[in-house]
């Protein structure tokens, strides 16, 4: 299987380019519109919580930042909202704080759905977006569907995106990107008619989509950080981010931090990761990076301008293949859900 997927890649050579890691922080909580409970029952008792705890955190502090990505729950929230607190809102878009990514009514599946299906879902949320805030969302953010199509990113091409994010691909094949520093990747799509040619700047995710291990502080591994033991904490995560470095070709890291439904206690959350933020910032030299909380476009555009200020120029590699099927490790592939509940599949397009 990876000798016929990497023939679809062109082999690039990698310059050195000099200089510290610089992380950028990520604040996201992955919401699915139903799963072991429906859209209103995660909603009352998660989602509402975590939009305005977010809100209230991000309202008091210009240097925080965050993304969001499922329109259909950001709908539900901010038509409940009062004027004032719509028009305060408004201002964390504007200004950056707060980004939509993705942004469609749901995080699709690449597998089953068909292009109109996934244009439709699209144009929901997009419409929703543009007629509240006059903003599209730039960069696309499919981080949990199992597996990625090459319709893909010749949609999304189309739809007006710059950048895209995945993350469930085989395990075998993100080992071997990698290995080979294909993290990021200009992946070809497929011909869908009107743009054949059409190409997207492809991000995978290096570790799922969850915070670094053991900085989870909703989760009982997440070890709390105090002025004890801050350095302790700063090191075990430098030490993390710069593993993690080697795998892609610029000092730019994407570093996602969040997970499942989280950002419930989020004054908890921000207050933790300012803690190490402050003492990496106070001494640079001694971690060998930065770090700093960011959104998807910013962490981009960094990527962009350092590939194109290296001498020579970082050049990215391309891909012009499907990401199926998906499997965790050897013994869990995910392909049930393809044939799976086929009359339920039915009455449902119906």
């Amino acid at each position: 299987m990876l000798a016929a997927l990497f023939a679809a890649i062109w082999i690039l050579v990698l310059p050195v380019v000099d200089g510290r890691l610089h992380a950028h922080i990520i604040g996201h909580s992955h919401c699915d519109p139903g799963w072991l409970d429906t859209f209103e029952q995660y909603y009352q008792r998660d989602v509402s919580q975590i939009i305005s705890n977010v809100f209230s955190v991000l309202s008091r502090d210009p240097k925080k930042k965050f993304v969001w990505s499922e329109s259909s729950y950001f709908q539900r929230w901010y038509e409940s909202q009062s004027t004032s607190t719509k028009e305060a809102f408004k201002l964390l878009v504007y200004n950056g704080q707060l980004e939509f990514v993705g942004g469609g009514w749901s995080q699709n599946d690449e597998a089953n759905p068909d292009a109109i299906t996934m244009i439709n879902q699209m144009t929901e949320g997009h419409q929703y977006l543009l007629r509240n805030f006059g903003v599209q969302p730039r960069v696309g953010w499919q981080i949990d569907p199992f597996g990625h199509s090459a319709v893909t990113p010749s949609l999304m091409a189309l739809m007006g995106f710059d950048a895209l994010v995945i993350n469930r691909i085989h395990f075998n094949v993100k080992t071997e990107f990698k290995n080979r520093k294909h993290m990021e990747f200009m992946w070809r799509g497929v011909d869908v008619g009107a743009n054949a040619s059409a190409t997207m700047f492809t991000h995978v995710l290096h570790t799922h989509y969850s915070a670094p291990r053991g900085f989870d502080w909703e989760e009982g591994s997440g070890v709390g950080v105090n002025a004890n033991n801050v350095r302790e904490r700063a090191k075990d995560l430098s030490r993390q981010l710069h593993e993690r470095m080697s795998a892609y070709r610029t000092n730019q890291l994407l570093v996602p931090w969040g997970d499942d439904f989280k950002f419930r206690n989020a004054q908890h959350q921000f207050s933790q990761m300012d803690q190490i933020i402050n003492e990496v910032m106070a001494r640079p030299d001694e971690y060998d990076m930065t770090i700093s909380y960011s959104t998807l476009s910013d962490y981009f555009k960094a990527v962009h301008q350092e590939a194109k200020a290296a001498s020579p120029a970082i050049a990215f590699p391309v891909y012009g293949d499907d990401f199926f099927p998906y499997a965790d490790n050897g013994d869990s592939y995910w392909t049930g859900f393809y044939t799976t509940r086929p009359v339920m599949k039915a009455v449902s397009r119906r």
